[in-house]
């Protein structure tokens, strides 16, 4: 390649053309590959996922990469240049305090890293940014601008509050939680998990684990609950724990598996309960609903359970059933003239002399009232059920004491036989 330059000019009243040619090759091929290094730099710029920018010392725009622009609202990072903070989205605060940033940065000549800081995007949502300034100098050392990049951290900064709220969450919560590696190693537990076990966490951190409440069960137990994992990634069920005392207790155990995106196990999420007193109002309940709360003794509904055993006891070995039927004589009277506490206490007092005059295997309830019924299973004959109730009429008919008077009643029985 060469540049040609001609001009005519009068040289002793002729006119002549001057024309100039100059090899131009090294020229061209030093603007080639001025352009390509301003292309590979551009290219190398807009490929960095952080955005980046640069200013003069009165804080103008003098370029950007391309995602630096489009968090702005511009397609082209040339749209940046000749702009300051105030014409791009940035609230009026936002801009004052970048524009006191560049200042404290060129004016001390020295950068500061790891600013975060919020910042409404061009979309109009607040972003969360992690920005690096650097003093730009020129080739004397001297501050002739800026140099910034940042990265958004939006997401992270969601996952850590996030994470903040589970360990709170994970911290404060009232249930027992342990949590377990891929090895069922326990890697933490909370406060509950302590104050409900007994055991610190220097108790059991690191202990390889078969789910601590879980290793005191039978294989097979095991068996189902890892195969139940395994299969659904979730177990829970009743079992019987021990704290560090060795007090037993009778635990809930909900255990959820954890996985990554290649769906491989990495932890156990394990809640622990105890439900001692929800087994203690059941129990309570199950016992008012089959027990007769003034004496304490089984009342009619479980009488018949009972009774239909032992009559189908009595046809299966071929033996025989009492029923004792008793009523206390002028208990009304005790009653109606003392006082119900007065005859309360009486029925007590009877209930427990009735105890004292059955076998093991008997079975005595309240009917109600001043009724009591005594089921015999298996009795040889009319006899037996004789000498129990002579029994009873014998300790009956002594004087009750413990009351302001001597009381004494004694009761009237019946007796029938099965399956006579």
């Amino acid at each position: 390649p060469v540049e040609i330059t001609a001009s005519s000019l009068q040289l002793q009243g002729q006119r002549l053309i001057l024309v100039m040619v100059r090899d131009v090759s090294e020229r061209r091929e030093a603007e080639q590959l001025l352009s390509e290094s301003r292309n590979m730099l551009r290219l190398v710029m807009d490929s960095i996922p952080q955005a980046i920018f640069w200013k003069d010392r009165q804080s103008t725009y003098l370029g950007c990469n391309r995602v630096f622009a489009r968090v702005a609202g511009f397609e082209e990072p040339d749209e940046i240049v000749g702009k300051v903070d105030q014409d791009l989205p940035w609230t009026r605060e936002e801009s004052a305090w970048y524009r006191e940033c560049d200042r404290r940065v060129m004016e001390t000549g020295r950068a500061e890293y790891n600013i975060v800081e919020s910042q409404r995007t061009a979309a109009g949502r607040v972003a969360w940014r992690n920005t690096n300034k650097v003093p730009l100098r020129d080739a004397d050392g001297n501050v002739v601008g800026i140099l910034g990049a940042f990265e958004d951290i939006t997401q992270r900064k969601e996952t850590d509050a996030q994470l903040r709220l589970w360990a709170q969450v994970f911290a404060q919560s009232g249930e027992a939680i342990f949590i377990t590696d891929s090895q069922r190693r326990v890697i933490s537990v909370n406060k509950a998990y302590s104050a409900t076990t007994g055991y610190q966490p220097e108790d059991v951190l690191g202990r390889e684990a078969s789910l601590l409440a879980a290793q005191r069960q039978e294989p097979a137990f095991l068996r189902r609950l890892w195969a139940s994992l395994e299969q659904e990634g979730f177990w829970q069920g009743e079992l019987r724990d021990r704290r560090k005392s060795g007090e037993e207790y009778p635990a809930w155990l909900s255990i959820s598996v954890a996985r990554d995106d290649r769906d491989r196990v990495v932890n156990y999420i394990c809640l622990l309960s105890d439900i001692s007193e929800r087994k203690r109002a059941e129990a309570q309940v199950k016992y008012l609903a089959h027990h007769d709360v003034l004496t304490g003794l089984p009342n009619r509904g479980l009488l018949c359970d009972r009774l239909e055993m032992a009559v189908k006891l009595a046809k299966r070995e071929g033996n025989l059933v009492g029923v004792l039927f008793l009523d206390l004589d002028r208990f009304k009277t005790i009653n109606d003239s003392l006082g119900h506490d007065t005859g309360d206490k009486l029925l007590q007092q009877v209930a427990r002399r009735l105890e004292g005059c059955i076998r093991e295997s008997d079975f005595l309830c309240r009917q109600g009232g001043d009724e009591f019924i005594i089921v015999l299973p298996k009795i040889r004959g009319r006899g037996d059920a004789a000498t129990v109730a002579e029994r009873i009429l014998q300790r009956l008919s002594r004087p009750y004491r413990g009351f302001a008077h001597e009381l004494s009643s004694v009761p009237s029985i019946g007796i029938s036989l099965y399956p006579r």
